[in-house]
């Protein structure tokens, strides 16, 4: 008698955890327009924060990326902090300090386009940079994105990972 008296107060508190636990989570979850939304503001406002969960080098497997990596944009100035796997050609700064997706950028040209299905195309091309030849990021109303780097001195990567507005402190 005792082990069933028990067995039952313990199935009741999980019932209460498990509905305390979706009531905090229900408060937190954001809408499929509320994501589009503010994909469409932080792309409209020049500010927008590309953080990478996957890595696709162009040799080599997949791996999951650090949560520290991203690409920053803020109106006119480019900060980009990715890891880089791949091969090296001649002409390709080897023996620096920092990796080739490290760097801020201030001269280059943009281009944002808006595609039927409301997903945005935007292409950077750094003039000041002479490493990267192109960034192409394509952001999805859900908040997931893709980015595919140029490199001129190395093979291309790619990456997935979500984009979201920049929040200034």
């Amino acid at each position: 008698m005792k082990k069933i008296a028990r067995f039952y107060s313990i199935v009741v508190m999980m019932s209460g955890l498990t509905v305390l636990i979706n009531a905090c989570n229900s408060t937190n979850r954001v809408t499929a327009a509320e994501t589009a939304n503010i994909v469409t503001k932080a792309i409209d406002s020049s500010k927008w924060v590309f953080v990478p969960v996957d890595i696709m080098p162009q040799y080599g497997t997949s791996r999951h990326a650090d949560p520290n990596f991203s690409v920053t944009y803020n109106n006119n100035k480019l900060i980009v902090y990715l890891p880089y796997f791949g091969r090296a050609f001649s002409g390709a700064d080897v023996l620096s300090t920092k990796g080739p997706l490290d760097f801020t950028s201030t001269d280059f040209t943009i281009s944002k386009r808006e595609t039927k299905k409301g997903h945005w195309s935007i292409s950077i091309k750094p003039k000041d940079y002479r490493e990267v030849q192109a960034m192409n990021f394509m952001f999805y109303s859900n908040g997931s994105a893709n980015l595919s780097v140029t490199m001129t001195n190395r093979t291309g990567i790619s990456f997935s990972g979500t984009v979201d507005g920049w929040k200034q402190d």
